[in-house]
C-alpha cells in the first residue's frame, strides 16, 4: 500500500466514523449512567476498585461535556449546565473518598433527568429516534439503582436544549 493509499482509508475510516453531535450527547448521558451505576454498586459491594474506576470515567465523561457547552449560543441553559456539571464534577471525588452512595444517586438522578430532557428534546428535533431499552424509565419514574433501590428524582427541570 502506497502513502497515499494509506492516507486515504484512514480518510473514509473518519469520515465514517463521525457521530452527529446529538447522538454523541445522548452516548455521553448513557455512558455517565453506566458508570455511576457502577460505582454506586462498587460502594455497596465495598469495591474500592470498581468505585473508583468508574467514578473516574463518570468524571472523564462529565468534563467533556462541561466543556462542550455552547454558553454564547443559549447563556441561560450554558450556564445552568456549567454549573450542574461542576457542581456534580465537586461532589463525585466525596462520594470516592466517603464511600457515599448517596452522593452517586442524587448525580444518577440529575444525569436520568437531563438524558430524558434531551431524548424529549433535542433527539426528536434532529429527527433521532433515542432507542430507549425495554423497561427503561419516563421522567418522574423511578429507575432502580442497584441494591434494588430507586434513584432519587432533582428538581424536575421543564426545557433543556443547547445549540449544536
Amino acid at each position: 500500500m502506497y502513502p497515499s493509499q494509506a492516507k486515504n482509508v484512514y480518510k473514509n475510516a473518519a469520515t465514517q466514523a463521525q457521530v452527529h453531535p446529538v447522538k454523541l450527547i445522548h452516548l455521553i448521558y448513557e455512558r455517565v449512567l453506566l458508570h455511576l451505576e457502577g460505582a454506586i454498586d462498587g460502594v455497596e459491594k465495598k469495591n474500592p476498585g470498581k468505585r473508583g474506576e468508574n467514578i473516574g470515567k463518570a468524571i472523564a465523561l462529565i468534563t467533556e461535556l462541561n466543556v462542550a457547552v455552547k454558553v454564547d449560543e443559549d447563556p441561560e441553559t450554558g450556564h445552568f449546565l456549567q454549573g450542574l456539571y461542576t457542581s456534580i464534577l465537586v461532589e463525585l471525588p466525596k462520594a470516592a473518598m466517603n464511600n457515599d452512595a448517596g452522593i452517586l444517586r442524587r448525580a444518577h438522578a440529575y444525569f436520568a433527568q437531563l438524558k430524558a430532557i434531551w431524548e424529549q428534546t433535542a433527539m426528536k428535533e434532529h429527527g433521532f429516534s433515542p432507542n430507549v431499552p425495554a423497561g427503561a424509565h419516563k421522567v418522574g419514574e423511578g429507575r432502580e439503582l442497584p441494591g434494588g433501590r430507586e434513584a432519587d428524582h432533582p428538581p424536575t427541570m421543564s426545557r433543556v436544549s443547547v445549540a449544536i
